[in-house]
């Protein structure tokens, strides 16, 4: 991982994108690029690059430093490059570039997972994170990939394998939201000592919730509903939510995850890029990239279903053949991925840079879920 410096305070343009990659891959130049708009859009801005010779890079910007008064408008279609996510959401707020290049590093030494190398910078004042170029000429969510059966089925099958390497391979000694620095771990009888903590597994000082996933969960969920969008408040099912999460905890039904594993929340079909019309051999292996920002901003050590890829309708076959566990074996367990896919819609709706339809897709998932709650089983 590099980092350089670029320094300017002016909107960021193609100009200064090829600028960037010029300092880090001098043998490539930006052609053009494109924004994307996750659902949880909190802090930062990714672009996809296109480049010369064909490949691709992503380029994740932070707000100016020192900036306040962030663009109007993130859709300013006269200058999109100028435009920038706003403050952190409540919940699990985006983590730093720094952290998400340990988290990433962490990844890429204990996993298959396609993610690449980055480099860090700052250009006209904008923090910056750089992907290295990847063998896509065109790349599209996977969600919208135009492949065949057996393409897919090849993707799919590494993606299980690697989420599984990922939940297995990075874990962390207790639940929560990663951090810059290693805390001291407690004195608590059965738990590892300080010097036996893996050097790497950053995670936020621990309380007594962190030893519990449903503590930890119960209260993540708990300062979304606190900050709740005033536009949307009222459309909210609240008293419904908190009856049915009152019965989901004394069940415990967020209790039978014990092990601390990193999840990256948002690395769903909708994030992971494949090349749109890949060539050859059916058989062929197709390109995967997973970018370490998009994916990483709101990773959390937690219980592995709450995974963004098994957000309804859930993956295929091949998938979970490659991940080789099943994570729903009972019924509370379907419970408590409905649970999860509501904290990630109310994470989606209380990111401050949204579009009409993100909220539209948070309030209706919000709503069918809730519903759903009402019947679904704890026990």
């Amino acid at each position: 991982m590099a980092e350089s410096s670029v320094q300017a305070d002016v909107p960021l343009g193609l100009e200064h994108f090829k600028e960037v990659v010029r300092e880090h891959h001098p043998d490539r130049t930006v052609t053009s690029f494109e924004t994307v708009r996750p659902k949880i859009r909190n802090g930062y801005t990714t672009y996809i690059l296109s480049l010369d010779p064909p490949s691709t890079s992503f380029l994740t910007v932070s707000m100016p430093e020192n900036t306040t008064n962030p663009p109007a408008s993130e859709y300013d279609t006269s200058n999109p490059a100028s435009t920038s996510d706003a403050e952190p959401a409540p919940g699990i707020p985006p983590h730093t570039f720094e952290l998400i290049a340990h988290l990433s590093e962490r990844i890429r030494s204990n996993t298959s997972m396609p993610v690449p190398d980055i480099a860090l910078g700052t250009c006209a004042n904008h923090r910056y994170m750089l992907t290295a170029p990847q063998p896509i000429q065109k790349p599209v969510p996977l969600s919208c990939a135009s492949l065949d059966a057996k393409q897919r089925t090849l993707v799919d099958l590494k993606l299980g394998q690697a989420f599984a390497q990922l939940h297995q391979n990075v874990q962390n000694d207790w639940f929560g939201i990663p951090a810059e620095t290693a805390p001291v771990a407690p004195s608590l009888p059965g738990l590892l000592s300080p010097s036996s903590v893996l050097p790497n597994a950053l995670s936020a000082a621990p309380s007594d919730t962190a030893y519990s996933w449903q503590e930890t969960f119960t209260g993540l969920l708990e300062d979304l509903l606190q900050h709740l969008p005033p536009a949307h408040a009222a459309a909210i099912p609240l008293a419904d939510i908190r009856a049915c999460l009152s019965r989901a905890i004394g069940f415990y039904l967020f209790d039978d995850a014990d092990v601390p594993a990193l999840v990256t929340l948002t690395a769903s079909p909708d994030l992971i890029y494949v090349e749109e019309n890949p060539s050859g051999d059916a058989g062929m292996d197709v390109p995967i990239v997973i970018p370490p920002a998009l994916a990483l901003s709101h990773s959390v050590y937690g219980d592995p279903l709450l995974e963004g890829i098994f957000l309804p309708p859930g993956p295929g076959e091949a998938f979970m053949e490659g991940y080789k566990e099943a994570l729903i074996v009972f019924p509370r367990q379907r419970t408590k991925r409905m649970w999860y896919t509501l904290f990630f819609a109310l994470l989606a709706l209380t990111a401050k840079k949204r579009d009409k339809q993100d909220e539209e897709w948070a309030l209706k998932m919000i709503e069918e879920t809730v519903e759903a709650l009402k019947k679904a089983p704890s026990y």
